[in-house]
């Protein structure tokens, strides 16, 4: 199994660019770091190859979330936006929703819809005995906004009677890293979020399910 990669950006079509970066900036704090107006040209062919010989111009903004990945927004001008005529086609091939993580899930739906956009469920505590909560929204663009309370690996990791994978990384502590735990071991079982890099100095994140509450690399001197 390859190394686990980290998730770089997500790219999101709007019809009004200013309108979305000011959305996303008060609802949900995205920072705006760079736009430009996008044009095809000769000597940036691969514009041309990416969006096909339809493409003439776009508006195209980077904002940046929390954890560090982006949100990449696109106003396309030539061909100009057009809507779908249903925005939920959650049983088609492709990518339906984004998520985001919120303790406070409340104060975050009231916001989305206070500035224009909809709230699709109700709050939703969706695993009896845990924290865990979850709500669908909507922009004011019509894109499909899930919000969770917990991050995901804490989440997804915690499921009473689902199959837990368990593997190792193909990567030994061999620098000095900066390990969090994102929640406490459990006696047996433990899920555990390394911070750690590779061998080229490259950030990873390694999500590593280990029994007896221990990263693989902290064995006994028995186990040695």
């Amino acid at each position: 199994m390859a190394a686990p990669l980290a998730l770089n950006h997500i790219g999101m079509t709007v019809p009004d660019i200013d309108h979305a970066i000011d959305w996303y900036g008060s609802v949900m704090g995205f920072r705006l770091i760079s736009r430009r107006l996008m044009e095809y040209q000769p000597q940036i062919p691969e514009v041309r190859e990416i969006f096909g010989p339809q493409f003439v111009r776009a508006h195209q903004a980077h904002l940046l979330s929390a954890n560090g990945v982006g949100i990449e927004l696109f106003q396309f001008l030539e061909p100009a936006v057009a809507a779908p005529a249903d925005n939920f086609r959650y049983w088609q091939t492709g990518i339906f929703h984004l998520c985001i993580t919120d303790p406070d899930l409340e104060a975050l739906t009231e916001r989305i819809v206070s500035r224009g956009g909809r709230q699709r469920t109700k709050i939703w505590s969706f695993l009896p005995g845990r924290p865990y909560r979850q709500v669908y929204c909507e922009d004011p663009f019509g894109n499909i906004i899930e919000a969770f309370s917990h991050s995901y690996a804490e989440t997804f990791s915690n499921m009473p009677g689902w199959n837990l994978v368990e593997e190792t990384t193909p990567y030994r502590c061999h620098v000095p890293v900066c390990r969090q735990l994102i929640f406490g071991p459990r006696r047996q079982l433990g899920h555990f979020l390394w911070h750690l890099t590779d061998r080229s100095n490259r950030p990873i994140t390694a999500s590593v399910l280990t029994r007896q509450g221990r990263f693989p690399s902290e064995r006994s001197e028995q186990e040695a």
